[in-house]
């Protein structure tokens, strides 16, 4: 892994930001190297807890912030691959977020989050300092490079910005990221990752999902999407349809063992059940209610609870050979 080059982005990302004042946002060019999630913003507890997961013995998954990693290691599952098209997911989800969970207890991991995500005042370079003997290697150059690094460029701010305010989104606040993952709703689940989470077997593939046959050669139970289709529009460069997913089902079926679930994506704010509701359910296309059966979207409550007029969901297919 060219670790020097991944470090130099970081720091090209950590400057940008600074100059564009704080705002938490840049170019879609940096999307093989951009800022990354907190925690997940869907709502995994739910969809895990309700799937048929007894037969799965290996998982495909998108690592984005590590959630849906952290949540299939919880339910039993211990030999996952993970992808993303941005390679700063690796630092942060299998790096920082791993090590959190490897050195602190279930409220204290809860507490710091907390603070972070209320923008509280603590000392990320003492707490990065403190994770790095539960890193692996190259997490450990990565981030203390970065932490000496980003105190040489403010020492002289009177105010300056936190590293993980600097390359996160801050998407989520102090009740859904725990509602939203198994492993974060009692201390018992969050022990039971602790415990499984070294002698799990993971490794991170940097790639697009939309070549994604073409990376891996290896067959699995469980492939897990997100809601990366909903950016597919970018790589088709037009609003694609049906046949489009039927196509790139084709591409995941051919990784796929006899009898894989497929979560092909993630629905925000879905209005199941009526039978009016034509509004495609993946941005950029066409593809609506109309395309599925009813048993291959399944309903998922919407993590905020006083948004009674929508759920989310998630379109589901099984594979067949």
């Amino acid at each position: 892994m060219a670790i020097k080059e991944d470090i130099l982005k970081a720091k090209l990302l950590i400057n940008k930001q600074i100059l564009l004042h704080k705002k938490e946002q840049q170019s879609p060019n940096d999307k093989e190297f951009s800022k990354f999630y907190l925690f997940t913003n869907e709502n995994v507890n739910y969809y895990l807890r309700i799937l048929e997961l007894e037969n799965v013995n290996n998982a495909l998954t998108v690592l984005s912030s590590g959630d849906q990693l952290f949540n299939l290691i919880t339910k039993g599952i211990n030999d996952i691959d993970t992808f993303d098209i941005n390679q700063l997911t690796y630092y942060y989800a299998l790096g920082f977020k791993r090590a959190m969970i490897l050195k602190y207890s279930y409220q204290d991991f809860i507490d710091i989050y907390k603070k972070m995500i209320m923008k509280s005042n603590i000392n990320l370079n003492d707490l990065i300092n403190s994770l790095l003997p539960y890193m692996d290697e190259d997490h450990k150059l990565f981030w203390q490079e970065l932490i000496d690094y980003i105190y040489n460029v403010q020492k002289k701010f009177k105010n300056p910005i936190n590293i993980i305010k600097l390359l996160s989104y801050f998407n989520v606040d102090n009740n859904i990221f725990l509602s939203n993952n198994n492993y974060l709703i009692s201390e018992e689940n969050y022990n039971t990752l602790r415990n499984k989470i070294s002698n799990a077997n993971i490794t991170f593939t940097h790639t697009n999902a939309v070549c994604i046959d073409e990376t891996l050669n290896k067959k699995y139970d469980l492939i897990i999407l997100s809601n990366i289709l909903d950016y597919f529009y970018q790589e088709y460069e037009r609003v694609w349809d049906y046949e489009d997913l039927l196509d790139y089902e084709k591409k995941l079926e051919s990784i796929s063992n006899n009898n894989a679930l497929l979560i092909l994506h993630y629905i925000f704010s879905y209005y199941g059940g009526r039978s009016d509701y034509i509004d495609p359910l993946i941005d950029h296309t066409t593809i609506n209610n109309m395309d599925f059966s009813p048993s291959n979207i399944l309903v998922v409550p919407h993590s905020i609870k006083h948004f009674l007029s929508f759920n989310d969901g998630i379109i589901l297919k099984k594979i067949k050979k």
